[in-house]
């Protein structure tokens, strides 16, 4: 039965826009006022981690750290044993181009590493104990790197995991030209082999294996290997892309069927450079930035259904359109990502007064491209900064973006991640129960979105549920509340599989007061009641509302039978039988509702037992 005293409290509060926000204020380095280099985010186990490289003072070294499980800090991985400790084969030797992978949930880092002579490809994953690093596909030979050969310089790794395995594509002088080689673990884990070199040992992955070939990109596509680069054609770069035939024995180039020499470009006689190779759905997706003969642009493609050729993503509303925010200012530091089945690319672009970092995704019908937030610095730490090259990864769905920064002189790793735009709160309570109910723009993503209550008895909160549509709806019913006690509410959004949250703006209501209980026993006369041994007594009472009653039978002051009993609010009675042991008993009823255990007790109700 419903209480019969029903208050209800209302809150409500501004709405908290939606922005790339940064789960950690200070930025990734290990030293923040140490420039560093070329970040790559990657989630591995649904939890953001970063690769970055960074001097030390007298060379420069690779470096990783995830998001630790609350959220507020930034921890180095394998770093226990020695604090600070590089992951380079020589501390003491110059190291750059980190790029990270998730392999089996186990973090795996490239990067190219001096010898002294020239630079060479390495991988490395945390040991057992996860206190160091161990060195990867170097037990059959401890000295040898990746390279197609040890002695020619190497450049630009890009690592991903294909079949469980990691896999790793660079590019790499030969003493005329560079090309593009790509190399998976063994089986054994001892040492690399070089992928789809089988009929020609010395083949590259490029078009042409006279040309310069740069800036390698990889992925998995349907558990292929696909790579794509940049590669001179005489008079400019253009983009390709290639995967090892059915036999694995040579590359095929991917998108070349209907014209065999045609690249990915936007205009094939333009320059293109940085490509970013994503799966998104099954189907391989490039992102470049490509001159335009008076400054670079933001391009995507994507394969043909038929395979047969490439097909330039969101220019169906304005042809030729490039993603920039302006189409009149460079633009580089590309990235994509599958981000809830969608493509989703970062970039830097110039603003007059440094180089801001966007996001961009496809409009609702596909046909241009979109920022979720846009403005004029919607991501980037200061205002001021000129931001480099971006790396993007979706977190169960979630876009999380890093990237360096130069902040008063020093470039610096900054990472950030997209948080939902609550749109306005409600809560409506009685003395015991509340619903709350907050408005949620999503840009479509996954997010599950939870409440926390703090007030009287601690803070509590709600289990997160995922949340459709956009904007969407996200409510939970609060119970066992304390009459006349004020809550602080806020809802939070995950923005990991492991946890992290974004929080919303916080707001308070008052619950209803608590309506008294008062128990009032109806008896016929005054004085002790007579009964016979092991006859029933039946009590009427009353309740103001609905209660737990508890019916006490005392006798010389200890209690001897206990009896709990409902009540509905208005005129109740119960039948509780005496003792037969003749003597003058004493009965009382105490009624308690609510959390707090509030109750009153009626005045004794004197019975004599006797024959």
């Amino acid at each position: 039965m419903a209480v019969t005293a029903t208050a209800l409290a209302l809150a409500t509060a501004p709405a908290a826009l939606g922005a790339w926000a940064q789960p950690v204020a200070s930025p990734v380095n290990l030293t923040p006022l140490t420039a560093s280099d070329r970040s790559d985010i990657t989630v591995i186990g649904g939890v953001p981690h970063v690769a970055w490289t960074e001097p030390d003072g007298a060379n420069t070294e690779v470096h990783v750290a995830r998001i630790s499980a609350d959220g507020s800090v930034w921890e180095r991985v394998g770093e226990a044993l020695v604090p600070s400790s590089p992951i380079n084969r020589d501390a003491l030797r110059n190291a750059s181009g980190a790029s990270l992978a998730d392999v089996g949930g186990v973090p795996y880092v490239a990067w190219v590493e001096t010898d002294g002579t020239n630079r060479e490809v390495r991988v490395a994953r945390p040991n057992a104990a996860g206190n160091g690093w161990d060195k990867v596909g170097e037990v059959l030979n401890p000295a040898s790197p990746i390279n197609q050969n040890d002695a020619r310089n190497a450049d630009d790794p890009a690592i991903v995991s294909i079949g469980g395995a990691p896999v790793v594509a660079w590019s790499e002088a030969d003493g005329t030209n560079t090309e593009i080689r790509a190399a998976r673990l063994n089986v054994a884990g001892t040492g690399w082999d070089k992928i789809a070199q089988a009929s020609d040992a010395a083949s590259p992955v490029n078009q042409n294996k006279d040309r310069d070939a740069v800036s390698p990109t990889i992925a998995d596509i349907g558990g292929q290997t696909y790579v794509a680069w940049a590669e001179r054609d005489g008079g400019n770069f253009e983009i390709r892309a290639a995967r090892p035939n059915a036999q694995g024995t040579a590359w095929e180039k991917v998108g070349q069927t209907i014209s065999p020499a045609s690249p990915i470009n936007q205009n094939p006689t333009r320059d293109a450079a940085g490509p970013s190779l994503a799966n998104v759905n099954g189907t391989p997706y490039v992102a470049w930035h490509e001159a335009d003969g008076t400054n670079n642009e933001v391009r995507v493609a994507r394969l043909a259904v038929s395979g047969s050729g490439w097909e330039k993503v969101g220019q169906a509303t304005r042809p030729g359109s490039p993603i920039n925010q302006s189409a009149s200012r460079n633009a580089a530091g590309v990235s994509i990502a599958d981000i809830a089945g969608s493509p989703w690319v970062s970039w830097v672009e110039a603003d007059g007064s440094g180089n801001a970092t966007r996001v961009s995704r496809p409009n609702a019908t596909g046909t241009a491209w979109a920022q979720p937030v846009g403005g004029s610095n919607p991501i980037n730490a200061i205002n001021s900064g000129v931001s480099r090259r971006t790396s993007l990864a979706s977190a169960g769905g979630i876009p999380w973006i890093s990237w360096t920064e130069d902040e008063a002189g020093v470039s610096r790793v900054r990472v950030s991640r997209l948080t939902p735009d609550y749109l306005g709160f409600s809560a409506a309570a009685t003395d015991s129960t509340a619903q709350v109910q907050t408005s949620v723009r999503t840009y479509g993503l996954p997010y599950s979105v939870g409440f926390s209550i703090t007030g009287p008895g601690g803070t509590r909160e709600t289990r997160p549920g995922p949340i459709s549509g956009d904007p969407a709806s996200a409510a939970a019913q609060i119970g066992s509340l304390q009459g006349g006690g004020t809550y602080t509410w806020r809802p939070f959004a995950l923005t990991t599989p492991s946890g992290q949250r974004a929080l919303g703006p916080e707001t308070s209501f008052t619950a209803a007061p608590s309506p008294a209980v008062r128990v009032r026993l109806i008896r016929a006369k005054r004085g002790p009641v007579r009964i016979s041994p092991g006859a029933r007594l039946a009590i009427r009472y009353t309740l103001t509302v609905k209660a737990a009653v508890a019916i006490e039978i005392r006798r010389n002051g200890k209690v001897v039978r206990r009896l709990s009993v409902g009540g509905d609010a208005g005129d109740n009675v119960v039948r509780v039988r005496l003792p037969r042991r003749e003597g003058l008993y004493r009965v009382r009823l105490v009624a308690r509702r609510g959390a707090d255990g509030r109750s009153d007790v009626t005045s004794a109700v004197r019975v004599l037992v006797r024959r």
